[in-house]
């Protein structure tokens, strides 16, 4: 039986460094999400402020995002969806670089007039090409092909 002892032992010592290990990963989480959203946020908050004309700071609360410290449930229609462009931006620029463009439908629905020109001006200044569904002719007329169906 020395051969089992010897098995059972080594099994013994994998499974702590593996316990060790998942220690060490648990310990590091927090510290990876703290500094993963910090790029993430960074990155967000400048278009948002140029779109919504607002100078809120973007941050995470405990189950929402915030905007100029409230949750970002609070914000308006159109606030909103400037903050999904440019958070859908940001993760495409930070976890996917190579992907070439961005599908985005009736973003600008919410918005006004001044609201949508300049989500239009923001999207312009994206890397990549954007794949626009709208039925409202401010956006359709700053595309450079339209396709109708």
């Amino acid at each position: 039986f020395p051969s089992h002892d010897k098995a059972y032992a080594e099994k013994v010592k994998t499974d702590k460094e593996n316990a060790r290990f998942i220690k060490v990963l648990r310990d590091t989480k927090p510290k990876v999400l703290a500094k993963v959203w910090g790029n993430i946020l960074a990155v967000i908050e400048t278009p948002f402020k140029e779109i919504s004309g607002k100078d809120f700071e973007i941050g995470r609360g405990a189950k929402s995002f915030t905007a100029g410290g409230r949750s970002a449930a609070r914000l308006s229609g159109s606030e909103k969806s400037i903050l999904g462009l440019c958070f859908r931006s940001a993760l495409r620029d930070l976890f996917a670089p190579g992907a070439g463009f961005l599908i985005l439908d009736e973003i600008f629905a919410d918005s006004d007039s001044d609201r949508t020109a300049a989500g239009i001006a923001a999207l312009m200044q994206m890397r990549g090409q954007r794949i626009l569904v709208t039925h409202e002719s401010q956006t359709e007329m700053s595309a450079d092909q339209v396709i109708e169906l």
